[in-house]
């Protein structure tokens, strides 16, 4: 529709308005590699032929690995081979709010994002980067709607139809309910192949209708609810260019 599209287009560019950057612990990551170049200058001596140029490039190459590396630990989901797992059940009433960005292999958008969720109707707002209105979409069991920031509507049977005319996600008003609490709308999904926990038992990666989900960081124990996503990454599996990231800023539990 073209107002929704032209508001779309003027949405900041995640790239340049980066949501989603975790800072490193750069002291740390500096200590770890600062170690690990001495150890590597001593094995470098060692080796047979080694004149300084090979001293000096096998110091590049570990300075490299080691810089990697050392990102590479730093990410705030940390993966066990066999947790415990925590058993958690889908909320059925619940409110969320925060950023997000997405994007597919013919256009992308980003902003600031609501969902609310009760027994009798799904609501989700999306916002400019900056806070400024663009579209409701709201759905109940009779169908869904969408609001433009014009005063324009188009109705569907759901909201997940709706949010496709912002951005072509394949996705069901079931899978964003669940994948939003960092849950599979299907309770098999967490048993099969691709699903992975962090050390507090808690769903870290689950794959489901051919997307891959990410919760790469949750609230801390003392939110409500405790552990909660606070990031994440939905990814289409076969299509890299089609994925969906998300940055949740607050909980409101109805």
């Amino acid at each position: 529709m073209p107002g929704l599209k032209s508001s779309a287009a003027a949405w900041v560019n995640a790239e340049k308005f980066n949501l989603f950057a975790i800072p490193t612990k750069a002291g740390i990551h500096a200590l770890c590699v600062i170690s690990d170049l001495r150890r590597a200058w001593a094995l470098a001596h060692r080796h047979r032929g080694a004149g300084r140029g090979g001293v000096t490039k096998y110091l590049g190459i570990t300075y490299c690995a080691m810089a990697l590396l050392g990102c590479a630990a730093l990410q705030p989901t940390q993966v066990t081979s066999n947790p415990t797992a925590i058993k958690t059940t889908l909320a059925s009433q619940f409110s969320l709010s925060g950023r997000f960005s997405a994007k597919t292999a013919s256009e992308q958008v980003s902003g600031q994002f609501r969902y609310t969720q009760n027994d009798a109707e799904r609501t989700l707002n999306l916002f400019s980067p900056l806070g400024t209105p663009l579209a409701d979409i709201v759905a109940t069991r009779d169908g869904a709607t969408l609001t433009q920031v014009n005063g324009s509507t188009r109705t569907a049977a759901s909201l997940a139809a709706l949010l496709r005319i912002v951005i072509d996600l394949p996705v069901t008003d079931a899978m964003i309910s669940a994948w939003l609490q960092g849950l599979p709308s299907a309770p098999d999904v967490a048993t099969e192949i691709g699903t992975e926990r962090d050390g507090a038992g808690l769903l870290s990666r689950f794959v489901e209708g051919g997307w891959i989900i990410e919760i790469s960081a949750r609230m801390e124990a003392s939110a409500s609810p405790a552990f909660a996503p606070r990031r994440m990454r939905w990814s289409l599996s076969g299509a890299p260019d089609t994925e969906a990231r998300w940055v949740i800023d607050a909980w409101e539990p109805q």
